[in-house]
């Protein structure tokens, strides 16, 4: 009984001795319990081997420093989020990507089996220092913080989403049809070509174009890529420089609907003021209505462009001409309004009126009243003598009187009246002349005198009325005159300028090429 005890007994103590020292073991080895555990992943060891013996960030990571370290460059446009043409500037979304290699992060495969590419962030590893040089943006680069791709030959690949603010020299020539080229220039900031040799990633392994987001306003035809060398006067050294060329296209459809109709429509409407009657009394509100919407379609026009001399656009060259036709119209409307309704009682001058009446009338198809019934000389016969005197002789011979109702047209009265009130023979009327020797109220049965006598009451109507003096109606007939001179001379202006600039659309029009991003 007593080695039953002894022996179960004695065993307690040298399993507790032997935890102890292991727990001593364990306290001053750590190293012990790291082999004891599970172990961490070959890309956890690969990373903390390269970061560990990577050293300065600001070091380029090359051997061999009289090597300069290539960099390749590459943007994919997603949007084009503004092109402001009055502050002159394009801002675009999308993805660029930064290639180079880092003989620093290179590592065996075989070694750690199964990485076959790294994700190390930026503040790390030494980064190419590549700025936008046409950059106006507020926060200079709006770039997020996005790990590198790195492959066990050590090329590092740096993809991340940016927004870029970039200043564009706008061409407004060919305004609404134009072509805007948006120029954005990176080049490293320190490092020369004898450091960095920045050139184009030519690679096409994505197609970024189905990403692309359209623009209601612009369409993105054409991006094109150059490379340069460049000295800038701060530096004797070289820098290289890659530019990358935007072509972008305006979609006109817009303005054609909302500026050039209707002022092509606007224009057409100044054209109807010589055609409004000088008597509508609304010759001048039409004319300052059709000019002040003229003169708005131009603010809207220049309002969008920039506040620059160097390229007038070509369009301006019709609203410029209908705002001359806008401001004449009222001008000659304010003249021809005037000449129409003035009491003039001097005759028209004898040079205009054969300007006007005789040259620019049948010229402009303009078929004039008859001849005022008055001398334009003091010395001639009268217009009305030379009627009479043009008219035949009645016969000697005793006339009877056709009716009675001449007789009463004669008087003045509606009805018949009695033939002695003719003073004679009721069956006869002696008739010498048409002149002064007998009572003129004994010719009235002859066709000529009945004209003559209606003439003279439509003169005694148009006394009443205020126009029976010659002069005035004359005068009239200048002011309509002018008043569709002004109306061709309009109307050939218009035609003129259109055509001007249709031409010089065509001229200076270019058909962009599309290219697929």
């Amino acid at each position: 009984m007593a080695q039953h005890l002894h022996g179960p007994a004695s065993i307690f103590p040298r399993v507790a001795s032997a935890l102890l020292v292991a727990c001593l073991l364990l306290l001053k080895e750590p190293d012990l319990y790291s082999c004891m555990s599970p172990d961490k992943p070959a890309a956890s060891k690969l990373m903390e081997t390269l970061t560990k013996n990577y050293g300065p960030v600001t070091v380029r990571p090359i051997y061999d420093a009289s090597q300069p370290t290539g960099v390749a460059i590459r943007i994919f446009v997603t949007q084009i989020i503004e092109l402001n043409e009055r502050e002159q500037f394009v801002q675009i979304s999308g993805f660029m990507r930064l290639k180079w290699h880092d003989a620093f992060l290179a590592w065996n495969r075989t070694n750690y089996p199964g990485v076959e590419r790294l994700y190390i962030s930026t503040k790390d590893i030494w980064t190419p220092d590549i700025t936008m040089y046409t950059n106006v943006d507020e926060f200079f680069e709006r770039t997020k913080d996005i790990p590198t791709i790195v492959t066990p030959d050590g090329m590092v690949s740096w993809n991340f989403p940016a927004i870029l603010k970039s200043s564009c020299q706008i061409d407004s020539l060919l305004f609404p049809f134009d072509i805007q080229r948006c120029d954005l220039v990176f080049a490293s900031w320190v490092y020369t070509i004898l450091d960095i040799d920045l050139f184009r990633d030519n690679e096409t392994d994505q197609n970024f174009s189905a990403y692309f987001v359209p623009n209601g306003v612009w369409e993105l035809t054409d991006v094109l890529v150059t490379r340069e060398e460049v000295i800038y006067p701060c530096c004797p050294d070289t820098f290289p420089v890659v530019t990358f060329s935007l072509h972008l296209t305006r979609r006109p459809l817009h303005y054609i609907l909302s500026i050039l109709l209707p002022g092509i429509l606007l224009a057409i409407i100044s054209l109807s003021i010589y055609v409004l009657p000088p008597d509508s009394g609304e010759k001048i509100s039409l004319g300052v209505t059709t000019l002040l919407a003229l003169l708005l379609f131009q603010e809207l026009i220049s309002g969008s462009l920039p506040p620059s001399s160097d390229a007038t656009p070509i369009i301006g060259y019709f609203f410029t001409p209908m705002v001359v036709i806008g401001c004449t119209s009222v001008l000659s409307s304010v003249l021809i309004l005037n000449i129409h309704h003035r009491v003039i009682y001097r005759p028209v001058p004898r040079w205009l009126r054969y300007l006007i009446l005789r040259v620019l009338a049948p010229i402009l198809c303009y078929r004039h009243g008859q001849e005022t019934l008055y001398s334009f000389e003091n010395s001639g016969p009268t217009r009305s003598a030379t009627i009479i005197e043009s008219w035949p002789r009645a016969s000697t011979n005793n006339v009877r009187e056709s009716s009675a109702e001449g007789v009463g047209y004669a008087n003045g009265h509606e009805g018949g009246s009695d033939d002695r009130g003719l003073g004679g023979d009721a069956d006869g009327i002696p008739m010498n002349s048409l002149g002064c020797e007998l009572d003129p109220r004994r010719c009235c049965h002859h066709p000529c005198c009945r004209e003559l006598l209606k003439t003279v009451e439509r003169m005694l109507d148009t006394r009443r009325e205020g126009h029976s003096d010659p002069p005035i109606r004359e005068w009239q007939e200048v002011a309509l005159v002018l008043d569709r001179f002004m109306l061709l001379v309009s109307a050939l202006t218009m035609a003129a300028s259109i055509t001007v600039t249709t031409v010089m659309f065509v001229i200076h029009s270019q058909s962009p090429t599309v290219k697929q991003l």
